[in-house]
């Protein structure tokens, strides 16, 4: 989960490491910053060519729980970047952190070097689970799962868009939400998700104050029925968030819903995305009524702290 970085701080701490008498040094910083964005998008391409992977590192700071923590670790060999960990967390106990290190320098410990320093920087701050996140096409992430013993938590897909938009089925409107919806929004996607309200109105909130999100809220004849939102990312734009009040779920209001935001995104963005649990076969099965297609899979594998 990447998308356009925060507000970004020079590195508070650099550490360095001695790796078969190779020299490193690990910035930490709370979000990227613009000189390290081209250096960590041309590290991700030399990554891709060995290790075909989809997701990016950059940390997601506008939705973080925890918007004081350092959640970008960066490791530097004379200048040159060599290898990243991102942090994302959306939840205040749990993070997903995702990492990439250079061909030529791994096995070499560095992976483990950046884990450490990103564990003693969210020790403070009261995490007690780590998702590490990995695309079953990096073997490199697999054996760091199965060396580390790690237990599989959840897969997700992610689907792109492609064809035509279906007709919605019922007359629902779309319209950007607003602050004095806040709490209304908050207690839908709560009983839609499960969320405590304390994480529905966090969500609700990062999302109306992301630049990067569009938030819409659903209405049919005048009454609140659901929400989806439409974020810019580097891939294109990611559709989330979406959920139907539990009491009006099977009306085809969800469809109508996607069908609608589809529209609106296929106005201003080219590729169209969403992730998806593969054991939410519900949604599976509306996404792929409306034309999205699995396009990469990315394994959770679950570190208690």
């Amino acid at each position: 989960m990447c998308g356009k970085p925060g507000s970004s701080r020079g590195a508070k701490e650099v550490i360095a490491i001695h790796i078969e008498t190779v020299k490193f040094e690990i910035k930490r910083y709370i979000a990227l910053p613009p000189e390290w964005a081209g250096p960590l998008g041309q590290l991700e391409e030399v990554c891709r060519r060995l290790e075909p992977f989809r997701q990016g590192v950059a940390p997601e700071t506008a939705l973080s729980a925890q918007p004081g923590m350092d959640h970008l670790f960066l490791a530097v060999r004379d200048g040159a970047l060599v290898g990243a960990l991102g942090l994302f967390d959306p939840d205040a106990g749990c993070a997903e952190a995702t990492a990439l290190v250079h061909p030529e320098f791994r096995r070499r410990g560095l992976f483990s070097a950046l884990w450490r320093a990103a564990r003693a920087a969210i020790a403070p701050f009261g995490i007690k689970e780590v998702l590490f996140c990995h695309e079953p096409v990096c073997a490199s992430g697999q054996g760091v799962a199965d060396r580390w013993k790690l237990p599989l938590r959840q897969t997700e897909l992610t689907l792109e868009h492609r064809g035509v938009i279906p007709a919605p089925a019922c007359p629902v409107v779309l319209a950007p939400a607003r602050l004095e919806e806040l709490e209304a929004l908050a207690v839908l996607s709560g009983a839609a998700f499960g969320d405590t309200p304390a994480q529905a109105r966090h969500m609700a909130q990062a999302f109306l104050d992301d630049p990067d999100s569009g938030f819409y809220t659903a209405r049919l004849e005048g009454v609140l029925v659901g929400q989806i939102v439409l974020r810019r990312q580097p891939e294109g734009l990611c559709l989330c968030a979406l959920c139907v009040a539990p009491a009006l779920q099977g009306r085809g209001i969800g469809r109508s819903v996607l069908t609608q935001a589809l529209a609106l995104a296929q106005e201003s963005c080219a590729s169209i995305f969403l992730d998806v649990s593969v054991e939410n076969e519900n949604a599976l099965h509306l996404y792929t009524g409306v034309g999205f297609h699995t396009v990469a899979c990315c394994r959770y594998y679950a570190m208690a702290l």
